[in-house]
Parts: C-alpha cells; structure tokens; sequence
C-alpha cells in the first residue's frame, strides 16, 4: 500500500479529523499516491491514519461527492478510475475557463511576465516529468492570476485537481518540445499585451493536447493499467 500520512490525531491543528484524513487522501489521490482504482479498505486506512472509521468514512463520502472515489454495496471504496470520457470533459472545461481568465485578465507586470519566463524555461531544461508537471501546474495558476474574478479561480482550482491526475498520466508519456514551444507562444502573447490572441493559443494549446490524452488512456486500459467508468 501507498505510503500515505503521519498520525493526524495527534497532530495540532485547527481542522477537525475528517477534514484532516480527506485533505491527506485528496492530495493522495491527486498526486498518484493513490492510483487509479486503487482499493481503500476502511479498516487498513483507519489504522494507517490512526484515527476511527467514522471520520474516515465521511472524508470518504464527501470525496466521492467530488469525484475523486467511487463506492460499491459491499466492496468498499476505491480511487475513481481514470476515464476518456472524464478526460475529455475535464479538459475541455479546462480550456474554456482559463480562455476565459486570460481574456479577462488586466496587463501582466514586468516582474510577472519575469515568472512566466522562468517558470517556462524550468519546464524546458526539466530532465523528468515530476519537475515538468509541477512547473506546468504553476505556469497554467500564472496565466490566469490577471484574473479578478475569485469564483472563477475557485472553479479552476478544483478542476485542476481533477485534472492533474490526467497530467501525471500524460506527463510521463509526452515529450516537452511541443508543450515548450506553445507555452513560449502563449508568453509572447501576454508580453505583448495581446490578451485575446493568448485566450486563443491557451485554449488550443489544451484542445489539441485531448486527442493525444485520450490515446494514452485508451492504451493503458487496453493493458489493464487504467480502469474505465
């Protein structure tokens, strides 16, 4: 089993136990601690954690309300399966919403775009996809934060995460030389202070980047590695 968490019990802190365990196995799932499909026994998991069952069970609950396990009468819960259709319904909303924000964003400052550079030159000199993934996740929150509308920001935040389990699957498939050239498109586009031109690059650099994510997942299903919904 995955290596997972210290004692949350006895740690300090101001969220309860259950936000605690459900903080922990998102981040879990999210990261790919916990992979796709992977089964959560109640019993192992409360001991793992060392806190009761009920806690845990509600973290349970209230992540499968969001997606990310899926329960069955009688079998427990597991990891939610990675999907084509969720992929191409995550990643589609994805491009759509940070179109939105970057259209909608006000000038980038010097020191901004500054970030945005250094932040594109680390995926490019990445060596392996951990770093290049991380850097990605960051570039992506960097060329939306012109954005004022913090409802928006919400909504990008949680979709990411469901997302991200996807970025890890196609990250280690994927070289970064097409990713690195349209991340330098998308920055030029900013720099200039053409805001609707960048909307346009970022939603086809994510719209194109479906067919090639979906190929992957279909590959791994076929060998047994990705469960389907």
């Amino acid at each position: 089993m995955p290596k997972l968490v210290k004692n949350i019990e006895n740690r300090k802190s101001k969220r309860s136990v259950r936000d605690e365990a459900y903080l922990r196995l998102r981040t879990a799932i999210v990261s790919g601690d916990l992979p796709a499909s992977f089964p959560i026994r109640e019993v192992e998991m409360s001991k793992r954690l060392k806190i009761s069952r009920t806690p845990l069970r509600e973290a349970l609950f209230q992540l499968e309300r969001e997606g990310f396990v899926d329960s069955q009468f009688g079998t427990g819960f597991k990891v939610a399966p990675l999907s084509v259709r969720e992929a191409e319904e995550l990643f589609m909303l994805l491009a759509l919403l940070e179109s939105f924000a970057v259209e909608n964003s006000r000038e980038f400052s010097s020191s901004e775009i500054e970030q945005l550079q250094t932040l594109h030159q680390k995926i490019c000199d990445s060596q392996g996809p951990e770093h290049r993934i991380k850097f990605d996740a960051e570039l992506h929150r960097c060329f939306t934060a012109g954005c004022s509308n913090s409802e928006l920001h919400k909504s990008l935040n949680d979709l990411r995460d469901k997302c991200f389990r996807y970025e890890w699957l196609y990250g280690t498939s994927e070289t970064k030389d097409r990713s690195c050239r349209e991340h330098e498109q998308i920055i030029e586009a900013i720099t200039a202070g053409e805001q609707k031109r960048a909307a346009r690059l970022i939603r086809r650099h994510t719209v194109d980047s479906i067919p090639r994510l979906v190929k992957i997942i279909s590959q791994h299903q076929s060998n047994s590695l990705v469960g389907s919904k």
